[in-house]
């Protein structure tokens, strides 16, 4: 069974797994208020992963999760300066927030996310960020699905070992100067190591939609310039 579709290129940055971006700290939340914010209301779309995950694993999912698909008015209504951070990435259109606040002691599970080569994201909390690594596709390819349907339907995961180099984690640090980063989803998969925190201190917002490719380009060349020496390459 194939997992991964072959890679096309698109552009410089293609292989470019991680990279901090040159972009101001979010603004300060109340931790409490936020995670209670995010027990409330789903996408019930966006929650497949989830329920795959639970599914075939037979374990706990290891985030909180909140999504908000094309109305993102709850976050504006309730965090109105979280919101107005996202204007901060390349998009000319913001389509959807997924939200993830880390389980406490717990790991994530290899896995790749659906927004391609140029994943935007960034830490509201940000304790134990230095467990994030890659493992690198053992050949480019443009996606990779984690579960797909064996032909007598039952949920499989992905072959991780086979299809990437699991033997040999990448390990991204990321600058004291910045909590937003740039990762690949069709160049490497990612996990990370059992925390150290409670429910809230590490919290991820994955920001997706319509990418500027002008500004999105601008935006990493600044971000190299002044970060290489953590950038990730395949």
């Amino acid at each position: 069974m194939t997992w991964a579709a072959p890679a096309q290129f698109r552009g410089r940055f293609d292989d470019l797994i991680f990279c901090p971006l040159d972009l101001p700290k979010p603004p300060e939340i109340a931790v409490e208020d936020f995670v209670e914010w995010m027990k409330v209301g789903q996408d019930a779309q966006r929650v497949a992963p989830k329920l795959a995950f639970e599914r075939v694993e037979k374990r706990t999912y290891p985030w909180l999760m909140r999504t908000m698909t094309e109305d993102l008015s709850p976050l504006a209504e309730s965090f109105p300066d979280v919101s107005a951070y996202l204007s901060v990435f390349p998009f000319r259109k913001v389509r959807s927030v997924v939200i993830l606040a880390q389980q406490g002691y717990q790991a994530v599970h290899t896995h790749t996310d659906s927004d391609g080569l140029y994943g935007m994201r960034f830490y509201l909390t940000a304790k134990n960020a230095e467990g994030l690594h890659f493992f690198k596709g053992r050949e480019r390819y443009d996606r990779c699905d984690n579960y797909k349907r064996s032909p007598a339907g039952e949920l499989l995961r992905a072959d991780w070992d086979k299809l990437f180099v699991t033997e040999s984690p990448v390990f991204a640090s990321l600058p004291a100067d910045t909590r937003a980063f740039m990762l690949n989803n069709a160049r490497a998969a990612h996990a990370v190591s059992p925390n150290t925190c409670e429910l809230g201190e590490r919290i991820a917002v994955l920001v997706q939609g319509e990418l500027d490719d002008a500004r999105r380009d601008a935006l990493l060349e600044r971000s190299l310039k002044r970060f290489g020496q953590n950038a990730i390459w395949y």
